[in-house]
């Protein structure tokens, strides 16, 4: 009973993984394509009539970070897509290398949790705050910062229990 039970919170965890996992790579995909038809058009306008769009530089500064929040949680999804220096670790054997790199993770779910809570409240912030040139309410734009604490929280929890599940150690 209590492995059913684990079983169908582990898949209600997968579930929830892919459904943020596809919106993360939606947002991903448009906000690119935006910052890149952006910053090509404010060039073009630049170049060609030496003239600035005022709105496009809002939209350029948008979405750079955008995309950075809405990609970085991808990583998360893959166990080795994030940013590592091992060198330290490569030196470590057995149960120090597994204390260090537990102790590693305690660290970066402490941070992702603290990013989650205060992101929380910045974005909140952004109901009583519009962007200059495009009159947008700022909490459209700084939403993407729980979510992707959020997304990189539930990401790790699915890669550390299948790694587990695996018999593999980080």
């Amino acid at each position: 009973m209590d492995t059913n039970k684990n079983n169908t919170n582990i898949q209600i965890l997968e579930r929830f993984s892919y459904y943020l996992e596809q919106f993360n790579k939606g947002v991903l995909i448009v906000s690119l394509a935006v910052l890149v038809v952006s910053v090509v058009l404010q060039v073009f306008l630049r170049m060609i009539f030496k003239t600035a769009f005022v709105p496009l530089s809002d939209i350029i500064s948008y979405s750079f970070p955008i995309t950075t929040f809405s990609g970085a949680p991808l990583l998360f999804k893959q166990f080795d897509g994030h940013i590592a220096i091992t060198f330290f670790t490569d030196l470590l054997k057995g149960k120090v290398k597994t204390f260090v790199l537990v102790i590693a993770e305690i660290m970066v779910f402490a941070v992702l949790v603290f990013i989650l809570i205060w992101g929380t409240i910045f974005a909140l912030n952004g109901l009583h705050q519009y962007s200059p040139a495009l009159n947008i309410k700022m909490i459209y734009f700084f939403i993407i910062v729980p979510i992707f604490a959020l997304s990189s929280i539930v990401f790790r929890i699915e890669t550390l229990i299948n790694l587990k599940r695996n018999n593999q150690s980080l």
